[in-house]
């Protein structure tokens, strides 16, 4: 994920319909992350364990943590930070492009 540079928290964010953010995400949905509302510090951190924009994340449980899977291994991440994560839900029958 890319924070914004004057903010230090990223902003790509789509008009579609279907954006929601990571925490509303149901169970054994896939989702596309298209941006966070993170500082730099979590935004590098995810980057680094593989969660990055554009990737492709499936929520393996919701709640608290919420478990997500991204490339075959599991994450788990606070609400705080999954209500600051913006995805676009993939349809049904999409592929993992993790």
């Amino acid at each position: 994920m890319t924070p914004d540079t004057a903010t230090g928290r990223s902003n790509r964010l789509g008009t579609d319909e279907r954006t929601i953010t990571l925490c509303q995400l149901e169970t054994g949905k896939r989702a596309r992350v298209l941006a966070a509302d993170l500082c730099c510090e979590d935004c590098e951190l995810l980057r680094a364990m593989g969660m990055g924009e554009e990737c492709t994340v499936r929520v393996c449980r919701s709640g608290e943590p919420c478990i997500v899977e991204v490339s075959g291994t599991r994450l788990g991440l606070s609400r705080a930070m999954t209500r600051n994560i913006f995805v676009s839900v993939e349809p049904e029958g999409a592929g993992n492009r993790g």
